[in-house]
């Protein structure tokens, strides 16, 4: 129950506005009920992400390159455990896991990553970039 509070307290604070349209990020049809919150700026795409109401794998495809970076922050709480693993379509994008109280570990493949959640509640975040230019398919699925 305190799981379920503490995901929708974060919804009504991040709910500041609907959820854009990325030209250059996309989210297949059953990864939308994930979303909490999108926005972007000039150089920078943000996305809030969360498991509880819809525990499916979300999947996306994007296109990153020179300065522009894509950011997705996942909520988790204490034990959880995620993958995100990353396909490259075209050149070399690559991404970066941060965030207070996780632990990231490489998994056997090398294009994805464990995080689990050591704190009562974080969010993490998952960087994507590539320079000059890449195309990228990402997993994030909450194991």
């Amino acid at each position: 129950m305190n799981k379920l509070l503490s995901t929708l307290a974060t919804v009504a604070l991040l709910w500041t506005a609907p959820a854009g349209a990325s030209d250059l990020v996309s989210f297949e049809p059953a990864c939308r009920s994930h979303i909490i919150h999108r926005y972007e700026e000039v150089s920078r795409d943000y996305t809030y992400l969360e498991f509880y109401r819809n525990p499916q794998p979300c999947r996306l495809q994007g296109i990153i390159g020179g300065e522009h970076q894509t950011f997705i922050n996942v909520i988790g709480f204490t034990g959880d455990r995620y993958s995100v693993s990353l396909i490259e379509k075209e050149d070399h994008p690559s991404f970066s896991i941060s965030g207070d109280g996780i632990r990231v570990s490489a998994a056997p493949e090398s294009n994805e990553k464990i995080v689990e959640i050591e704190v009562m509640e974080t969010f993490f975040s998952i960087a994507v970039y590539a320079y000059p230019y890449g195309e990228y398919q990402m997993t994030i699925k909450k194991l």
